[in-house]
């Protein structure tokens, strides 16, 4: 299935601004540089390290880590044997019904 890293995000912001990203290592065909992996970018300067597609369906996972903050939730990318999601948890403590991504 091809997936898009900036379409799910925007997804589970829920309309939301995104306040930062941070891009881990990984992915075939990223275009993080290695100054911009593993510190808080804007999301208009993480956009273009992370605007490709990939097959998110199991098998090898095919994109970068990455966290995104919301002013109300965390977005993260989540794998199970290499079928990949975006899963998000609450920035702030509420009431809410916990998942446990992954197997």
């Amino acid at each position: 299935m091809k997936s898009n890293l900036i379409l799910w995000i925007e997804e589970a912001s829920d309309g939301h601004p995104i306040e930062g990203v941070v891009i881990g290592k990984l992915a075939l065909g990223s275009q993080t540089s290695k100054q911009d992996r593993n510190v808080v970018l804007s999301w208009e300067k993480a956009k273009p390290s992370i605007n490709y597609d990939f097959d998110s369906s199991f098998g090898s996972v095919g994109c970068n880590p990455i966290t995104a903050w919301t002013d109300h939730r965390v977005i993260f990318v989540s794998q199970y044997d290499g079928s990949t999601r975006i899963e998000f948890v609450p920035r702030h403590p509420i009431d809410h019904i916990p998942t446990m991504p992954g197997g």
